[in-house]
């Protein structure tokens, strides 16, 4: 579906991804200020609603432009007396959804900017329309550097940090929407991207500058996942462990983070030698999230560690399977999902799709999709 409300392109050259994270440093190089003729959008505070140029700020007010008035000619509007905001801008969201099916993240995350970098210093404006896509680019943008990431080496890591810049760049600016409850997750995950790129403590300080959020609010899973990573980062892996499982059990099995943080206990769990458990939470992800990112990833740790037989040896009895009668052959189980999962669709799609039910919404990437290896070399 293409929406009018500005413009979004691209061009082609080297690698789809290259180009993607040219051109989105490029636009986010300018999207600190807003542009000369302002950005167009329509307001609605107690009295009216009309069109203005949003030209820039004065401290909390916001500079607009009447259209009929020449350039120079502006007023100030107190934040307080805004309602809503919606700024115009042109996206076809179809060719986005058809870039993010590709795994192609970064071009996804390019075309969606091209529209609406201009309207980042203003997305704490209330009940604006850009706000949660361009959270969405902000999860693309990380999705491409963790392609890169992923795939090794010292050039790939370089272009990992790069997206890892823009991305930490948009996601800081949509933090600013204090109006909206993804906000909080934007500021989480731009101190995720600052962990990515070595640069702990400044990731520390934006954790430290946010609330930290209760059972059931909408960013406590993130939250401790990144408390997690940020353990990991500094060799607390006992620390990371316990901060990963409270993401999991507590938080609302959000796609952007639920998986994330099974992937990082199993990660744990392998640091400190504990393998049975390391199978068990590699097999239960890659059973759930089978097709995905972390289903692969999963999988293949899980292969590799029934290939080398890493939990041959008898695991201790767990005091619950005593008391309720449990007892599995996780062994047998890993080795029959690994061969019924060889190739193509198999037996144990429909029973995990049955078992999980994980949505996504419009700040969020659809968790059925693969990094996209156009994301990984040039």
């Amino acid at each position: 579906m293409k929406h009018e409300h500005g413009t979004g392109a691209g061009p082609r050259g080297r690698s789809r991804a290259a180009w993607a994270a040219l051109l989105t440093a490029g636009l986010l190089a300018g999207a600190a200020a807003a542009p000369a003729q302002g950005v167009r959008a329509v307001i609605k505070t107690e009295k009216e609603t009309r069109e203005v140029y949003l030209m820039g700020r004065k401290g909390r007010d916001i500079v607009i432009r009447q259209p009929e008035h020449p350039a120079g000619v502006t007023t100030t509007l107190k934040m307080s007396d805004l309602a809503a905001c919606e700024f115009f801008f042109t996206l076809d969201e179809f060719e986005v959804y058809k870039e993010e099916r590709q795994r192609n993240y970064g071009k996804a995350a390019q075309m969606i900017l091209s529209a609406l970098s201009p309207t980042l210093p203003f997305l704490d404006l209330p009940e604006n329309n850009a706000f949660e896509r361009v959270v969405a680019a902000g999860l693309y943008l990380m999705r491409a550097g963790d392609a890169y990431r992923e795939a090794g080496g010292e050039a790939n890591l370089k272009n990992a940090n790069a997206f890892y810049q823009s991305a930490q760049q948009v996601l800081s600016a949509a933090a600013r929407a204090t109006w909206h409850p993804v906000a909080d997750i934007a500021r989480a995950r731009s101190a995720l991207c600052l962990i990515y790129m070595g640069q702990l403590d400044e990731a520390d300080k934006i954790l430290a500058k946010g609330r930290e959020p209760d059972i059931g609010d909408l960013s406590f899973g993130i939250h401790w996942l990144v408390r997690a990573r940020l353990f990991y980062a500094r060799q607390d892996t006992r620390a990371a462990l316990f901060a990963a499982i409270r993401s999991v059990l507590y938080e609302n099995k959000d796609i952007d983070s639920f998986p994330d943080a099974l992937l990082l206990c199993a990660q744990c769990y392998e640091d400190l030698m504990e393998m049975h458990r390391t199978r068990d939470v590699y097999y239960e992800i890659a059973r759930l999230f089978r097709g995905t990112p972390w289903g692969d990833k999963a999988r293949a740790r899980l292969k590799f560690m029934m290939d080398n037989k890493m939990t041959e040896e008898d695991e201790p009895t767990d005091i619950k399977n005593v008391f309720f009668g449990i007892e599995e052959d996780m062994n047998a189980l890993a080795n029959e999902f690994l061969e019924a999962t060889k190739s193509g669709k198999d037996d144990l799609e429909e029973e995990a799709e049955e078992e999980v039910n994980l949505g996504g919404g419009a700040s969020s990437p659809a968790p059925d999709t693969k990094p996209d290896d156009k994301d990984k070399k040039e």
